[in-house]
């Protein structure tokens, strides 16, 4: 029996992070992970979950995920509202520049980022507008 496109994308981005980061996603991670591929292909999650009679539809997603460097030990130095007051600022400019760049805010993670590339709407130039977001 063939795999679940779904299932087979998110052990690929596993990969990639586990490939990037020294460290693979854990099971709850995972799990999100694949319901954001889902629901950004426009996937009824809830009828999928049925059985294989239901299709599913298979889209490419380019995910952008940017954390600040050094942030550790910048709030080992810095008073509390210090911090949250650069947070804010750093995120918001982020927010500024993904939404220039047409990728979409999926969540902020503490010091993190993660945007999507090509959900709702795809692309032809998805992974370099991803890019060169990441750049700016």
């Amino acid at each position: 029996m063939k795999d679940d496109p779904g299932k087979e994308a998110v052990r690929n981005l596993q990969a990639l992070i586990a490939r990037e980061t020294g460290a693979p996603l854990k099971h709850a991670a995972e799990a999100e992970m694949e319901s954001i591929i889902q629901h950004a292909c426009g996937v009824d999650v809830e009828s999928n979950a049925a059985g294989p009679e239901h299709s599913f539809v298979r889209c490419e997603v380019t995910i952008l995920l940017a954390d600040l460097r050094g942030f550790t030990s910048i709030t080992a130095a810095l008073p509390a509202g210090t911090v949250i007051e650069m947070l804010n600022r750093c995120l918001g400019r982020m927010n500024e520049i993904v939404f220039r760049h047409n990728g979409v805010v999926d969540k902020f993670m503490g010091d993190s980022i993660m945007v999507l590339f090509g959900a709702p709407v795809a692309h032809p130039d998805d992974v370099q507008r991803a890019l060169t977001c990441a750049i700016e």
